[in-house]
């Protein structure tokens, strides 16, 4: 079933033609993570998604949960592919499909912090793939674990507990007796970020698409015991081939046709499920619900036409505000939503030079305004996130990217980016279905 309430209101969401305003206190990406510990705990919380977003999740506490959660896949790809895949279309026939936004910016980053905690970007300041960290005093990126630019993991010394240092969703399902069991690409794990975010869970890392989808399998299809028990599974090929790509490519149509057909063989026949038979009982043949989602969509842009800033307008580095051994705090973000640490001496100039530099690529905006509008989150943010972010943010129009250039380094080389607040990128399904 199609939730046609969630569509008008994400509609309703429109802040014009291109931006879509995140819906915090309704249909939400970050409403996920308090839906399911409400449904593995039975325990109610203000911070689900509306009713008729739930579908089998309401209702008898179900046995397992099983996350799906695929990297860009929004609902720009899920429209297209919904019925003609056997995978999806499970969705639509035996369960319930809704449209969410959202959190800002439309990164993984902050995607991957607010499943795992339950927090919003404002609340995390886990905010984009490259920020200032102010304990390091320089940009990096927090889930690679590593300075802006650099090509190795984990090439920085990050305490887990610099990058976040709250409760996480497993911590807290596991002081109620639920378990928790991620099943995660092999390259995250280990990572600071990782070990941040995913304390309280199991791991299973996996290499290789079929390989995880087997360990996916044998997890939920191993006896869970007494316990009820939430698994996680992460995939990160769509996004990677819209990247390099772009999300209009055959290869990227290729990529998602074998990710869900190898969905459907791997997890959902293995499983003998049938055409979505519900069984009974506890363990393998218990009440499991399968929630699908995403994180964001993508932009479609031509590399060759992005806007570099300090070539547009040179002299915006004497503009920028720089870290303690004096580098420049530059660049945050990613080319849809490019955010800069303007010194406050000279905000005002350096906003209208850029706004004029950029006239017809992208509009400027004082992150202050986003803040006080609840972009990033529905509560007051904290301290970690105010130090962390900047004070201005580019928001490119759509089709168009703008970024920082340093040869070798900082670059925009993707024909598909996201990160920023169109309906292409902000829009995702969530869909659950019980099996």
């Amino acid at each position: 079933m199609l939730n046609r309430r969630s569509i008008e209101a994400v509609g309703a969401a429109a802040a014009g033609p291109n931006e879509v305003r995140p819906l915090y206190d309704s249909y939400c990406f970050s409403r996920i993570p308090w839906t399911i510990e409400a449904a593995l705990t039975g325990e109610p919380n203000p911070r689900t998604l509306p009713p008729d977003a739930l579908g089998a999740l309401a209702g008898r506490r179900p046995d397992t949960v099983v996350i799906l959660f695929v990297d860009a896949f929004g609902w720009r790809f899920f429209e297209p592919f919904a019925e003609s895949t056997p995978a999806l279309a499970r969705f639509l026939r035996d369960g319930t499909v809704s449209k969410l936004t959202s959190v800002f910016p439309s990164t993984t980053s902050a995607h991957v912090a607010c499943l795992h905690s339950g927090r919003t970007p404002a609340e995390s300041g886990i905010y984009e793939w490259f920020q200032y960290e102010p304990a390091v005093g320089e940009m990096i990126a927090p889930l690679l674990g590593s300075r802006a630019g650099d090509r190795e993991r984990n090439g920085l010394d990050l305490p887990p507990d610099l990058l976040f240092d709250g409760e996480t969703l497993h911590e807290r399902l596991a002081a109620r007796g639920v378990r928790s069991i991620s099943v995660t690409p092999a390259e995250f794990t280990p990572s600071p970020f990782n070990d941040a975010f995913t304390r309280g869970t199991v791991e299973a890392p996996w290499k290789g698409l079929a390989r995880g989808l087997d360990a996916l399998a044998g997890a939920v299809a191993s006896p869970s015991g007494p316990e009820p028990r939430l698994v996680h599974y992460y995939y990160g090929g769509i996004d990677r081939d819209a990247h390099r790509f772009g999300p209009d490519s055959p290869e990227l149509r290729r990529t998602v046709r074998r990710f869900f057909a190898e969905l459907e063989r791997r997890f959902f026949v293995r499983l003998g499920r049938g055409e979505g038979t519900a069984r009974r009982g506890r363990g393998p043949a218990g009440k499991t619900c399968v929630v699908l989602t995403a994180d964001h969509g993508m932009m479609a842009h031509d590399p060759a036409r992005a806007v570099y800033l300090n070539r547009v307008l040179p002299g915006v580095e004497e503009w920028l505000e720089r870290g303690p051994a004096g580098r420049l705090k530059v660049p945050a973000g990613s080319p849809r939503d490019f955010f800069l640490h303007l010194r406050d001496d000279c905000f005002d100039v350096a906003v209208g030079a850029i706004r004029e530099a950029l006239a017809g690529v992208a509009e400027v905006r004082p992150v202050r305004g986003l803040v006080a509008a609840g972009y990033f989150g529905d509560t007051p943010p904290s301290r970690r996130f105010l130090d962390r972010v900047g004070n201005a943010v580019i928001l490119p129009y759509p089709g168009r990217a703008v970024w920082w250039y340093e040869e070798g380094r900082f670059e925009s080389r993707h024909p598909g980016d996201h990160g920023g607040l169109s309906p292409e990128e902000m829009e995702i399904p969530f869909g659950v279905l019980s099996i």
